[in-house]
Parts: structure tokens; sequence; C-alpha cells
């Protein structure tokens, strides 16, 4: 499984709950219910693909709120799927350039990692001589999953293949709580998704077959998600690409096969037959 796809679903899923992730920096942590109720995310915005032109692993949340303490700063998450020794200069980077974007006073960096590489305990700090850098590092693997159901972070259940204690069960029962608790049938079909990929990644296999069989989308809604459209787009670039200069719609049905084949191959010969006859 690459890690491009990886990326975007890590992405998502912040966007999805953006709140949830948040709660991870200090200035959130000790938050009432009612003052959480005054923060509102405007935007989850690529601020740094202006400047960069291309692609990043890496969102800035624009919050409205009438506290003090957060009303001056921007909130950049960055997530990373492997160790990089050029992190730490990224970040100093991306915080310069998205302050230079946002015109906030602050920006503070939340690194989302999910490398259980040792060096990556390394991360958080750097000390360049005359500028110094110091960012929140979160390792995935040290949170709890029962930490996470406990205290609600709905946003955090599509990473339960990579949280501290989980297994198949747990993917199992995380799909179970993720129908449950998101009422818009939407974001509810996202977010399965987006765990139905992360599973995928963990277990080399088709993460689909390790949700509970009654929260598996159906071929219609997987055909029609957004973020299955996406990850096609992903996936086959070159293919959707020459099917678009020859005008011809049999390279997107071959696409779609292929994502469905790499993705949700534990679908009933008659819905991969259904596929084929709405695509051909």
């Amino acid at each position: 499984m690459i890690d491009k796809p990886i990326d975007y679903v890590s992405r998502k899923a912040i966007e999805l709950r953006p709140l949830d992730f948040l709660k991870f920096f200090p200035e959130f942590q000790n938050l009432s219910a009612e003052e959480l109720k005054q923060v509102k995310v405007l935007d989850a915005n690529r601020t740094l693909e202006t400047y960069l032109k291309r692609e990043t692993d890496s969102l800035t949340l624009i919050l409205e709120t009438t506290l003090n303490h957060l009303r001056d700063t921007t909130f950049h998450i960055e997530v990373q799927t492997d160790y990089d020794d050029t992190i730490d200069e990224r970040i100093l980077v991306y915080g310069v350039l998205i302050k230079h974007k946002t015109k906030k006073p602050k920006v503070k960096t939340l690194l989302i990692n999910l490398s259980p590489e040792p060096k990556c305990q390394l991360l958080g700090k750097q000390d360049f001589g005359s500028i110094k850098i110091e960012y929140e590092v979160i390792n995935l693997w040290e949170q709890s999953y029962e930490k996470v159901k406990r205290h609600h972070l709905t946003g955090l259940l599509p990473f339960t293949p990579y949280l501290k204690g989980t297994g198949k069960a747990e993917i199992r029962e995380a799909s179970e709580i993720l129908k449950a608790e998101i009422s818009d049938s939407h974001e509810q079909a996202e977010m399965l998704f987006l765990l139905a990929i992360l599973a995928g990644r963990k277990y080399n296999t088709a993460g689909f077959q390790l949700l509970s069989p009654t929260t598996i989308m159906n071929i219609e809604s997987l055909r029609d998600d957004p973020t299955a459209k996406q990850l096609i787009e992903l996936l086959f670039p070159d293919k959707l690409a020459a099917t678009r200069a020859d005008g011809k719609a049999e390279g997107i049905a071959e696409a779609t096969e292929n994502f469905i084949r790499r993705f949700g191959n534990t679908l009933s010969a008659e819905q991969i037959k259904q596929l084929k006859d709405e695509t051909g």
C-alpha cells in the first residue's frame, strides 16, 4: 500500500473532526466544554501548497474564537508516515510561510507520527544555532485506543490500527462505534472508508474485511464516495489522464475496478458485476 493515499486519508480525518486533533495542543487541553463551544474551525486549508506548488501532508487550521489565548494563533498539523531527517527544517520553513500567509502572530505545529522508528523519539525541537524551533509530537502507537474511545475522540478512530492496545477486534469495534456515533450518513461513510484504508495498510489486506459486516458500505456508496474518487485519482493518475485525453470512458471504469480490487476485495461477485455494469 503506497503512502500517498495514506497522507490523503490522514488529512481527510483531520478535516472531518479538527477539534479532536486540536486537543493534542497544550492550549486546548484544559478547556472546559463551554470554552470548546467558543472555538470554530473556519477552515482546514492547504496554505503551504500556495507556496510550494505541490501537495503537502499538512493542514493549517484557521480558528474563530473569543478566547484570548487562541485568537492570535494558527494551528498547523503535519502528518508523518515515515521518519524523515529533514522534518525539523521543513517545519521551520512551514511555520514562516504560514505566518506570512495568515498574518497571525503565532504558529503552533503538531506532528502526528505513524512511524515507530526510534529516531522519531528525537523529534519535537531543534537548535539551529541562532534559530530554534519547538513543536508538539504525538506518536499514535503511544495513544491508547481505550482512552480515545472513552473520551469520544471520534476523529481518531480511523487511526485505530495504529493506536496502543489494538488488533483486529478493536478495528471491528471501532467501525461499529463510528456507525453508532455519527448520524450524518455521508460523514459516517467517509470515516468508515478511512478506517478501512488504514486497516488495510497495517495488515496488508483489503481493509473492508476487517470492519464489522454491518458497517461495510454497499458498492453504490463506494462508487460515488468523494474520498473514493479522490483516491482513484491518486492511485491511477496516468490512466485517468490518458482516458480524458482520448475522451473515452473505458479507462475510468478500469481504474475503478482496480481500486475495488485493491481496497474492497471482499465485495461479492454480484456487487462487482453491478459496478462493471454501471461504469461500462
